[in-house]
């Protein structure tokens, strides 16, 4: 199978996971589990909260959860402005966790 980067084609791979009896966790639960198979999915959202709630979207009518890292210093993104907070809160809604992503300074940065 080819990856097609779309996503249907990524509905197709969560859709294999969950009929080979994979279950999907959030990082906050166990690694060793005596249910099977786990899968801890994770998406880092340095760039667009919009294309990430079509995915949280997609995952959700799946029945797959997963989590949404979210990069408190994006440029890209304002994690205080209103829009971004519905768009956290649409994707926690679907069933999904939230954690924060974080990326260090380079130590020569001088601001």
């Amino acid at each position: 199978m080819s990856c097609s980067f779309t996503l249907e084609h990524y509905r197709n791979i969560l859709e294999t996971a969950l009929e080979a009896g994979y279950v999907f966790r959030g990082f906050h639960e166990p690694i060793y589990s005596s249910e099977g198979k786990s899968i801890y999915l994770r998406h880092d959202i340095d760039i667009c909260l919009e294309e990430a709630t079509e995915i949280a979207r997609l995952e959700a009518v799946t029945g797959v959860r997963s989590t949404y890292f979210i990069l408190i210093n994006s440029p890209l993104y304002n994690l205080l402005d209103e829009s971004s907070l519905m768009l956290l809160r649409n994707i926690q809604n679907k069933g999904h966790w939230i954690g924060l992503h974080i990326e260090m300074l380079p130590k020569n940065w001088t601001g």
